[in-house]
């Protein structure tokens, strides 16, 4: 979250730099000149900020020829333009090195997310020099900030440490100018974020996003003076009696436009432009400031100043503020995805505000949005069939335009499909897959998808009359009795059936819980198989030769082995498989596939069949908390021996099996005795010595213990679940957990 401090920074910054960059000082030079410096200095500070980016990757100094190189740009460009340009580029190559120290010291440390922040400031600063207004204006860089990680490194303070080392201290402070109110004139200041809804017309082009808010104005006599303030692009749409309207000023850092008030009566002080401060809130330290500084401008007090984040409307001359509340079902325009309506009213509870691009003023700055912003423009698409959901992404199956607006929490991922042309427009922060390669094409977010892009894996070759088969699941529909990730992980299993055919297969499976699959049939035609995923996994049933086990010791998705696990074909992870594969084996995959829960996979055809369910409590365990075991697993238990699983050098027999079949367990043998529930919590009272926890007992497996009286504290890991003394009434661990089940009594 940005700082009011870093937000007002936003006003200034974007016009300054590239402003300071060529030299105000050196106004009389020729147009020239400047223009081949201006493009010049934002390369040569892009590339030797990127140079220190490398150097923070690696953990070591910036190199000499790469710090060579980027000066090189701004000195070949000067030499181009005689004596007096070489003079002044020197004076920028000056400057130019002393921002690069400021960024340094504005984003301290080393590792990806350091050297990613001073990436996004050399392709932010690179883009404001070149007069690329959605690219470089001063939002997109603290949300590319946002998309780097968690490090130390505000964009505020780079914007700060950047201005103060490009300004000249000779420079005198530019000032406001504002029109004179009449001297009967009520004047109101409002400042505010942003508007509650998105407007069909943009005032910034198709790859930024327009907010919009409704300006009501009472009945009265007294004449208007209005001061309207926004940090995000705003449409102020006049209604009732506008004829009490002076005059409007509009600033903001983005484009400001109105409508409903005559173009005569209209200042447009948006943009670059503007040096009034921003606002919203009524007061503050920011507040004062603007209040201040309008004042002065003006040379006389304001009637009423005012402020709010976000305004759905705004009722004038005495500020009465009304924002959308967010409902959970939206009314949804005709032609958009109602899910995707629904998310976008999250962030904009107003949804789409129509506005005639021809009746803003000032005008010809409007233009319709192609495609609406956000979440909104995604509804749009989906509802056209030009976006399908897949897996928690968007397949981009028709050409069409990228959304204006997809950073920060808007963010999505999309998969392009094979054949449509990469989609016009800025992804923001969206990663962007080719479904074709598995490569990213686009977007920031692409490095949280695990490898780095590009990498291949260390696999077995395929032979030229293998059959390769992929298939990813979540977990398996049954527990195993064997574990392979130790007594405090759940291991699962599936069935993997090989029907009879001709010729070998190349198997390659994919589970992010733990799992053995149990290999039955056509066995013999199992020439190879892998094992990808984050938590360890083993077979049964294939000689141990034909394996090949990269799921050992992996423990996140961040630290995957080849690729992510999978169970969506078409969602990222499922792509970035399929090309990781295709381009290790130098092939095309025969048979790919996947499912979140499966209890048989028969291959090559990898038709998925449920487990038959186990109603009936088997002897040994309690049939009622057997019964509420079988909600998450419906397959019940599988007896698999430890001695049988290939590798066998992580495989155990559980002492007590996971989750509620361990409960069940205990409860049979008369270790644990149910109790009331506590809400939603099962309660059981440790009654006597139990060896350990069930594994597991996480999120919605947890439940409440109470040990008893002289009973020692099991071994193994309780999970969420909350245990409470008996002797003392304390919980034993967990004592957050516990108050949040002590407060759902």
């Amino acid at each position: 979250m940005k700082t009011r401090t870093e937000l007002r920074w936003l006003v200034f910054f974007g016009f300054s730099v590239v402003l300071l960059l060529i030299g105000v000082a050196y106004a009389g030079d020729s147009d020239t000149c400047d223009h081949r410096l201006e493009r010049a200095g934002g390369r040569s500070m892009a590339a030797a900020l990127k140079c220190v980016a490398r150097a923070r990757r690696r953990g070591d100094e910036p190199a000499a020829a790469c710090v060579s190189r980027a000066g090189a740009l701004l000195s070949a460009a000067a030499g181009r333009g005689g004596s007096e340009c070489a003079a002044r580029a020197a004076v920028l190559a000056d400057r130019r090195d002393a921002c690069v120290s400021a960024v340094a010291g504005a984003i301290p440390g080393t590792g990806r997310c350091a050297a990613r922040k001073i990436v996004a400031t050399a392709t932010w600063y690179r883009a404001a020099a070149l007069g690329r207004r959605s690219a470089g204006n001063a939002r997109t860089l603290c949300n590319a900030f946002e998309g780097a990680g968690d490090c130390p490194g505000e964009c505020g303070s780079v914007q700060t440490a950047l201005t103060a080392c490009m300004r000249d201290a000779s420079e005198p402070p530019m000032e406001t100018v504002l029109p004179a109110p009449a001297p009967d004139d009520l004047v109101v200041a409002f400042g505010s974020y942003e508007g509650d809804a998105v407007s069909t017309a943009s005032l910034v082009g198709q790859d930024d996003v327009t907010g919009t808010s409704r300006v009501v104005v009472e009945p009265g006599t007294a004449q208007l003076y209005v001061v309207l303030s926004s940090y995000e692009a705003r449409i102020w749409r006049f209604e009732g009696e506008t004829s009490r309207i002076g005059r409007v000023v509009v600033v903001g850092y983005a484009k400001q436009g109105v409508t409903g008030i005559g173009a005569a009566r209209v200042v447009d002080l948006s943009g670059p432009e503007s040096t009034l401060p921003l606002w919203y809130e009524g007061a503050g330290p920011e507040a004062h400031e603007a209040r201040t500084a309008i004042e002065a401008a003006l040379g006389r007090a304001l009637d009423t100043f005012a402020g709010s984040y976000q305004v759905g409307s705004v009722t004038l001359p005495f500020v009465a503020v009304v924002t959308s509340a967010p409902g959970s079902f939206p009314e949804v325009p005709p032609g958009f995805d109602q899910w995707l309506y629904t998310m976008g009213t999250f962030y904009r509870a107003g949804g789409i505000v129509g506005v005639d691009a021809a009746a803003v003023v000032p005008t010809g700055i409007a233009e319709p949005y192609v495609v609406l912003p956000q979440e909104f423009g995604l509804a749009q698409l989906v509802a056209s069939g030009a976006l399908q959901s897949w897996g928690g992404a968007l397949y981009i199956a028709q050409p069409t335009r990228f959304p204006a607006g997809l950073a920060g929490a808007h963010a999505v991922s999309f998969v392009l499909g094979r054949g449509v042309p990469m989609p016009e427009g800025d992804p923001g922060h969206s990663c962007v897959l080719s479904e074709e390669t598995g490569l990213p094409v686009a977007g920031t977010f692409c490095w949280m998808l695990p490898p780095e892009p590009g990498a291949t894996c260390e696999i077995p070759p395929a032979l030229p009359d293998d059959e390769i088969v992929v298939f990813g699941a979540y977990e398996g529909d049954t527990i195993s009795t064997t574990a392979v990730a130790g007594q405090d992980e759940v291991t699962g299993t599936v069935r993997v059936n090989v029907e009879a055919g001709p010729g070998s297969l190349y198997v390659i499976l994919s589970s992010f819980d733990s799992t053995i699959w149990r290999f039955e049939g056509a066995t013999a035609r199992v020439r190879q198989v892998v094992l990808v995923g984050v938590r360890n996994s083993a077979v049964t049933g294939v000689a141990a030769d034909v394996v090949v086990d990269l799921t050992k010791d992996v423990g996140s998705m961040l630290d995957a082995v080849c690729f992510a696990s999978f169970w969506e074909v078409f969602s990222p992870e499922g792509v970035v498989a399929r090309g990781v594969v295709e381009r290790t084996l130098g092939r095309p995959i025969d048979v790919m596939a996947g499912t979140y829960e499966v209890g048989t996979v028969s291959l090559p055809s990898a038709t998925v069949e449920p487990t038959p369910p186990a109603l009936v409590a088997p002897t040994g365990f309690d049939p009622v908390v057997w019964e509420e075991a079988t909600w998450f697993s419906p397959g019940g238990v599988v007896h698999v021996d430890p001695a049988a699983v290939v590798p066998s050098d992580h495989a155990e027999a559980y002492v007590v099996l996971p989750q509620a079949f361990g409960l069940a367990q205990l409860v049979a043998a008369g270790d644990l005795e149910p109790r009331e529930p506590s809400f939603i919590f099962p309660t059981f009272y440790i009654a006597r010595p139990i060896p350990r926890f069930p594994a597991g007992l996480a999120g919605a497996h947890a439940v409440q213990f109470v040990l008893g009286r002289g009973v020692p504290m099991p071994a193994g890991d309780p999970g969420h679940s909350c245990v409470i003394s008996e002797e003392t009434g304390l919980p034993l661990g967990n004592d957050i957990l516990c108050s949040i089940y002590a407060s759902d009594e």
